[in-house]
């Protein structure tokens, strides 16, 4: 890379930071989730002490965002260093048809990746809160990266596009090599 596409990388880098959120480094709350093999999980404390990366979605529509970052994310960063969980709040789908979208979720996703899609029925509003959502991009994917001790150090929404996919493995690198 050149020093002039460093330096506009960099500027990126702190201009996309300021305007999607340098997390406090505060704690994960502690949230229940059901995987997709039918495990619950108590998060933060059922978590591998490795970075993780959260790829949530909100909406139906979201996933036209998540599943491009998840197959990117997931390709680029297949080892122990990084857990990648994909999540989808179902808290405010009827109740009567959380089962038939649950089945669908789980035969659209591989078989291999399903202990780590996350699936919240309660505390959709901690998630709201710990990704900053906003009603705005309610359809977007909101990417949450914690440290090794599960401190949200950094939060993003937006798309796949090549220059949030450098931000995000700009933000990976660092949390991962620390």
């Amino acid at each position: 890379m050149t020093n002039c596409g460093l330096m506009m990388l960099m500027l990126l880098t702190l201009t996309l930071s300021s305007s999607w959120g340098e997390a406090n480094t505060e704690i994960f709350p502690s949230v229940l989730v059901n995987t997709l093999t039918d495990e619950q999980l108590q998060l933060p404390g059922d978590l591998r002490a490795t970075p993780s990366l959260f790829i949530v979605g909100f909406s139906k529509a979201s996933r036209e965002e998540t599943q491009p970052w998840s197959k990117i994310l997931r390709a680029k960063y297949a080892t122990e260093d990084l857990a990648i969980y994909s999540v989808s709040v179902l808290e405010d789908v009827p109740r009567f048809i959380r089962g038939i979208v649950t089945r669908s979720i789980r035969k659209s996703v591989p078989d291999a990746l399903h202990g780590q899609f996350l699936l919240v029925t309660k505390q959709g509003e901690q998630w709201k809160k710990v990704t900053n959502y906003s009603d705005d991009a309610e359809d977007a994917a909101y990417l949450l990266l914690l440290n090794r001790e599960h401190m949200h150090i950094w939060r993003f929404h937006g798309t796949s596009s090549l220059p949030n996919q450098q931000l995000v493995e700009l933000k990976i690198a660092g949390v991962v090599t620390k």
